[in-house]
């Protein structure tokens, strides 16, 4: 029953002092080790202008150094488009949809082709298709004309630059930095809006400015054509919106300036072939809004939707306004004073929404997307008073139109700091970073809800079993609890504040007794209890038990007041600060550990804290602390990138887990406490087996897309009551919800194994067949890389080096280009090794005669794979030829030591008992035999019965084939000896010289054969030979 001991205990009576775990199977197959990410809540807008999509399904938002896609359905990133790390100042989107333009710092703008990818492909990380050179500053505002030919931008300097499908094609400048951007629908006539208060109509056609407008006293920031381009709307932060009325004149008009200044000449006729028309504007009404207005954006046929200060969008319905003054006046009749001049704000509005709004944009038919300061995406929904099914279109007549408050995406969440699932089936989660509020999203969706009622950042969360309450800490020095009402669905609202801190709130937990989710009365006990620690090391506990009751009491459609709950006890935990707390599943002890280094363990009485054990061990701070479901083991993390296992019984340390790079964060039990996951600073989150403490998974999520491969820390981890999902957040301003995959990863495993078997079993058959290039060609295919080696090294053994290149050339030719990059990426990696550089050389002498140079040079991938190629054949010629020349010393070197080493063994008697040299000296006189004694002599001396001994002994150790070849060697030496000792004697004496010259020739001879026969021993041979060297005299001494 024990896990972390190796031997199991003897039988006890008093078995509650012993450590145990609840025992479950740890086999491999049982153990959770991989997870992959279900769904990501990442950044999506930093602030900026939108584009919005004409059918209303995505919105494209500027997010730092790049801009991404964002699904309107649930708010998803279902796309990125890169723009080289440089911030972007602008977006636009053609009128099809086909085209994405980016205006970044990098003074230019890039295009990118929306539907390259097709429908349904997440286009992630898409790159621009086309760049074009652009100002500095860059546009700050982009637009396209109806057509989708022209492209303005409008810079911080006053210049306003025209594209067309060519390039830069105009450019003109405004008095004031361009703030936005409007074209009428069916002139090349564009509206420019500048911070001086002035809207500049320019006629692109015509490359001249037809009129200025100088009604507005402050920023101009918002304007429209309406109705077809027969009316004109501006809004302004004089809490003014102006409505214009708009009509077709030649350009050989006087061009009035509709602000009251002096009319400006008109430009000389055109020609007939050349005559157009363009727009002249005229002030009709000012209506006065009481707030500062950001944006405006066309609303059915007569009407606006505005945005400004006050942080809710409204509707203002406008005059019809028509050229027949008969028609005008029907259209007021038909108005009336409910269709006044007043604007109609929405109903509802996002929780704790306190930012001013900067933009307002139409979404389809029926939406409206408000964006705020604070980076946050406000979607409205625009709909009937009555709200009826059948609701009336926009686009009739005089329909009634209100603004109803839907769902909120934010943009960017800041460093998470916290986060807990809101239900046991993982349907909801909730988080903290550095906002006020807590943040409260649907599993696989990115609109969020928000807890509002702190002062300062939310630091910490804490739930209850059932879920039902959940606590959250703030640095406002205050903890704040929520009830859920409404079913496992429903909204959490406040039912109890607790404010006694004197610092900001590091940790806080939460205890409800398990019978008190079933009494239907008010208890007489305690039923809820809240831990809180702070800054200042102080440990309080709070009795919210009357929250629970008067919570219990309203009903929830009446208004939840808030209670404040006075602190039960209060206890100094340590002189340094608090940062984690925790407390055990059945209440009766808590957990609290900080910069200290030490753990602290409490019993819970009804009087207050008492303390319980000090666990000891960890080297550097303590940064989180968790029991395990079974009450009995408490874990530990720390700044020292250990994990610490301790018995909450005698405080002793169980394991001690490593394998942390950086400091350990978060821990969380899973799979009924015989796993655990952390998460620590470099952005890893590792999976351990409590028994053996194994690591059995590392999760590197938060590391994907940092350029250094090192991610950021990773704070929040919890884990679902079921262990199938897990959540993990952290300071790169991503939540990653994970789902549970480990059974799909073994099989997918092991039917990789089973295929791989399969085809490295046939590949190993083609070359046992010498089918080589039927090999090479599945080699590549299957991405074999050692296997392709084996072919290739075999094959110019096999069929010789011509041959088989001229086999491999068309293999090599007939693969496209990702299978070529992939065999020019192992002949890079084989050309490094010396052992394998063989098949390399030898593919590569294929390659260059197979492909011209000119493909070859013109392919920047092969470029890249060629450069280390070149080098390191230099490398292996040279160092071939160094080892040429090295053997060739050594060769010079062993002939100039022969003298030094010791002579051979005698040589190979015959059958009569007598050496060749003595059958060769048989007829040459006394001189031959005197020749023929001193050599024995000499003889003798050099060779003593040691060195023999010791000559025996390695001929006898040698192999059975070496030994085999030099008695196959020595016989045919003893056979050609033989036949020059019976040519000799065949031929008899000759004349007295040759008398002379024949014994001396034949001694040399015999020498030189048993030099030449003699193997040369080893060093180890010649070094025993000199310690056994016999004693000598003075005479046999010089004669050596």
């Amino acid at each position: 029953n024990t896990l972390f001991r190796e031997r199991e205990p003897k039988a006890r009576e008093n078995t509650h002092h012993q450590m145990s775990l609840q025992s479950h199977p740890t086999n491999k197959e049982l153990l959770r080790r991989f997870y992959t990410p279900a769904h990501v809540l990442e950044e999506a807008y930093t602030g900026g202008q939108l584009a919005v999509s004409t059918d209303g399904r995505h919105i494209y938002c500027p997010c730092g150094d790049h801009v991404t896609k964002l699904a309107v359905e649930d708010g998803a990133v279902v796309g990125k488009y890169l723009t080289g790390g440089m911030q972007v100042s602008a977006v636009a989107l053609s009128p099809d949809d086909g085209f994405l333009v980016v205006s970044s710092q990098s003074r230019t703008i890039k295009i990118f082709d929306v539907d390259r990818e097709g429908e349904g492909n997440s286009n992630e990380h898409a790159d621009p298709i086309r760049e074009a050179p652009s100002h500095d500053p860059p546009p700050a505002a982009l637009l396209f004309d109806p057509t989708g030919d022209l492209l303005v931008g409008g810079c911080r300097d006053g210049q306003v630059l025209v594209w067309s499908n060519s390039g830069l094609a105009y450019q003109f400048r405004v008095a004031g930095p361009v703030i936005s951007l409007a074209f009428h629908p069916s002139l090349p006539v564009v509206a420019v809006a500048t911070q001086m208060g002035q809207v500049h109509v320019h006629d692109l056609r015509l490359r001249r400015e037809v009129q200025v407008l100088r009604d507005h006293r402050s920023w101009c920031t918002g304007m429209a054509f309406l109705s077809a381009g027969r009316s004109f709307a501006t809004c302004s932060k004089d809490k003014s919106v102006i409505l214009y009325r708009c009509e077709l004149i030649h350009p050989t008009d006087t061009d009035t300036d509709v602000s009251g200044m002096q009319a400006r000449a008109a430009t000389p006729k055109p020609p007939p072939s050349t005559v157009t028309v363009t727009v002249q504007l005229y002030r009709a009404t000012t209506i006065t809004i009481p707030e500062d207005l950001t944006g405006l954006a066309p609303v059915g046929r007569f009407g606006v939707a505005l945005c400004g200060s006050k942080g809710v969008p409204s509707l203002l319905r406008l005059p019809h306004l028509s050229g027949n003054d008969e028609d005008a006046e029907e259209d007021d009749e038909e108005e009336g004073k409910e269709e006044g001049t007043q604007p109609r704000y929405a109903e509802g509005k996002p929780v704790g929404a306190t930012s001013p709004l900067v933009g307002c944009y139409a979404c389809g038919g029926d939406t409206l997307v408000v964006t705020a300061e604070n980076a946050e995406i406000h979607f409205f929904q625009l709909a009937s008073p009555a709200a009826a099914a059948a609701a009336p279109s926009l686009h009739q007549s005089r329909p009634t139109i209100i603004l109803r408050y839907q769902r909120t995406v934010t943009g960017t969440h800041g460093a998470i700091v916290d986060g807990k699932w809101l239900d046991g089936e993982a349907g909801r989660l909730a988080l903290c970073g550095d906002g006020n509020e807590v943040q409260v999203y649907a599993s696989g969706s990115a609109f969020c809800t928000k807890l509002a009622g702190h002062a300062d950042v939310v630091t910490c969360l804490a739930l209850t079993k059932d879920y039902e309450f959940l606590a959250s800490g703030g640095k406002d020095m205050a903890c704040r609890l929520w009830r859920r009402r409404g079913g496992t669905a429903g909204d959490y609202v406040c039912v109890g504040l607790m404010v006694a801190h004197a610092a900001a709130i590091t940790a806080v937990g939460l205890y409800r007794h398990p019978a008190a989710a079933t009494q239907t009365q008010p208890p007489a006990t305690t039923t809820l209890q809240c831990f809180t620690a702070d800054r200042d090391s102080f440990l309080r506990v709070w009795d919210c038990s009357p929250a629970t009751a008067a919570a219990a009491t309203t009903t929830a459609d009446a208004q939840t007041m808030t209670m404040t709950i006075p602190p039960a006890t209060v206890t100094r935990a340590d002189t340094t600060s608090t940062q984690c707390l925790d407390v055990a599943p059945n209440g009766k002890l808590i957990a609290t550990a900080g910069r200290a280094r030490v753990i602290r363990l409490w019993k819970v009485k009804k009087n207050g804290l008492q303390k319980h054990l000090v666990l000891e061990g960890h080297k550097r701070g303590v940064t989180t602390v968790r029991f395990s479901p079974t009450d009995r083991v408490l874990a530990s993390g720390s700044q020292d990138a250990t994990i610490r296992l301790w018995s909450v019984e005698d405080g002793s340390c169980l394991k001690r887990l490593q394998g942390h790079e950086g400091a350990v964060l978060n821990i969380a039990f899973l799979s009924k406490g015989t796993q655990l996951i952390s998460s620590e600073g470099q952005g890893l989150v590792k999976l351990w087996v409590a028994k053996t403490g194994e690591c059995v998974g590392t999760l590197a999520h938060h590391t994907v897309g940092e350029e250094d491969a090192v991610g950021q820390p990773v704070w929040a981890l919890d884990v679902a009551l079921d262990g199938e999902r897990v959540l993990s957040g952290g300071m790169d301003s991503r939540v990653f919800l994970l789902r549970d995959c480990s059974q799909e990863q073994d099989q997918a495993r092991l039917e990789q194994r089973q295929q791989q078997a399969s085809d490295t079993q046939e590949l190993r058959n083609l070359l046992r067949e010498g089918q080589y290039q039927a090999a090479v060609t599945r080699a590549i295919r299957l991405g074999h890389k050692h296997h392709l080696r084996l072919a290739l090294e075999h094959m110019p053994a096999q069929l010789g080096h011509p041959s088989a290149v001229a086999q491999l050339i068309p293999i090599l030719q007939s693969l496209d280009e990702e299978d070529l990059a992939k065999v020019l990426q192992c002949l890079r990696d084989w050309n490094v090794n010396s052992r394998t550089c063989g098949a390399a050389q030898f593919c590569l002498a294929a390659l260059v005669r197979g492909f011209p140079p000119s493909l070859l040079a013109a392919d920047r991938t092969v470029q890249k794979i060629l450069e280390p190629l070149i080098a390191y054949g230099q490398r292996h010629h040279l160092r071939a030829r160094g080892l040429l020349q090295r053997s060739y010393i050594f060769d010079h070197a062993i002939h100039r030591l022969k003298p030094f080493f010791p002579p051979p063994p005698p040589l190979h008697k015959d059958d009569d008992g007598d050496d060749a040299a003595t059958a060769a000296a048989a007829g040459g006189g006394g001189e031959a035999k005197k020749a023929q004694k001193g050599q024995k002599e000499e003889e003798e001396v050099a060779t003593p019965a040691t060195a023999v001994q010791a000559s025996d002994d390695v001929d006898r150790a040698e192999p059975p084939k070496k030994k085999a070849r030099k008695q196959s060697s020595g016989s045919a030496k003893e056979e050609g000896r033989q036949k020059r000792k019976k040519e000799e004697k065949k031929g008899g004496a000759g004349p007295d010289q040759d008398h002379q010259a024949a014994p001396q020739a034949a001694a040399a001879e015999a020498a030189h054969q048993a030099r030449k026969g003699a193997a040369h021993p080893t060093t180890d041979e010649v070094m025993k030979m000199r310690k056994k060297k016999p004693k000598c005299s003075n005479k046999q001494q010089q004669q050596h």
